[in-house]
């Protein structure tokens, strides 16, 4: 029920909810901080169980939610622990005018968890705006809606047979968690979100926490260079891709894929694979926004012979 993941950090499932008429699995994290208290993440239903497992590991001294769309036991734990703090996006207190909130989240983390867990404020997307949270001492990042590794198991369980073959092809699934196509659609001004995104792969997260999805317990620094695809540095080198860098072919223009300098001989079948492996499949609806090849290539303050994210 309650299941430990590095040092002074759990998580636990919840049931099933409903959001636009499919099915999502729910899970929440509980982390201990520094003074004993407990730090719990997007709550998911709460039960006396679940609640007396959090009495025995310590005083309840604050509650999160990461983004509007995750506020429905809110209010069950707030009253469970009414001494807690709780803590949420501006957008999520203006929905939520019922309960009692410490404050609005952002960037900076407040001086009771700073220094133990740093969080990412992503405002890019009109839909929804998110924080990304990151347990050092774990090294584990959690993240809500940006990030969905479904499995298959759980697909065929629960969403539709037509939707299947899109989750898959979305890239919403184990191995890859993709952010929702909403979500990749509204996604604007990326160059605000690639240095947190940066950030947080530079701290070397070895575990990602999702609310909806299955957890990554290991390499976790490799799967968010694959999620966030649409924003994060993939540093690629000639040795990397065994392209001879002399001289360039244009490849689909019209597809919203511009020119690539460097790449004869194999280089052509190498960004297929790319392209294959979701590394440059940003869709066009992404408008001016929309990553050139080099941007994905590199980026500046990220060195040249980085490791491939593939």
């Amino acid at each position: 029920m309650l299941e430990p993941l590095g040092s002074d950090l759990w998580f636990a499932d919840g049931g099933v909810v409903s959001f636009k008429g499919f099915d999502y699995p729910t899970r929440m994290v509980v982390v201990r901080l520094a003074d004993g208290g407990l730090w719990l993440w997007s709550p998911v239903e709460r039960t006396a169980a679940l609640e007396g497992k959090f009495r025995a590991l310590g005083p309840v001294r604050h509650i999160i939610s990461p983004n509007k769309l995750h506020f429905l036991f809110l209010g069950q734990w707030q009253t469970a622990f009414p001494d807690a703090s709780l803590w949420a996006t501006a957008a999520t207190i203006a929905k939520c005018r019922e309960l009692r909130f410490s404050g609005a989240l952002a960037d900076d983390p407040p001086a009771e968890w700073k220094g133990q867990i740093d969080q990412f404020y992503f405002t890019n997307s009109f839909f929804m705006n998110e924080l990304i949270f990151f347990h050092r001492a774990s090294r584990t990042a959690i993240i809500a809606d940006l990030s969905q590794t479904f499995s298959e198991t759980f697909l065929k369980r629960h969403w539709p047979w037509w939707m299947r073959p899109i989750a898959k092809l979305s890239k919403m699934v184990e191995g890859w968690g993709h952010p929702p196509i909403d979500y990749r659609i509204s996604f604007r001004n990326r160059a605000s979100a690639r240095p947190k995104i940066r950030e947080l792969i530079g701290k070397h997260p070895e575990h990602v926490v999702v609310a909806h999805g299955e957890v990554v317990r290991t390499d976790g620094e490799a799967f968010l260079r694959r999620a966030f695809f649409m924003a994060a540095p993939v540093v690629l080198t000639s040795a990397t891709l065994s392209i001879r860098p002399t001289s360039a072919i244009g490849i689909g223009s019209k597809s919203g894929t511009r020119r690539c300098p460097g790449m004869v001989g194999n280089g052509l079948a190498d960004f297929r694979r790319l392209r294959r492996e979701s590394c440059l499949t940003a869709p066009r609806s992404f408008g001016r926004e929309a990553p050139t090849f080099r941007s994905f290539i590199h980026l500046p303050g990220v060195p040249e012979g980085g490791r491939s994210a593939h």
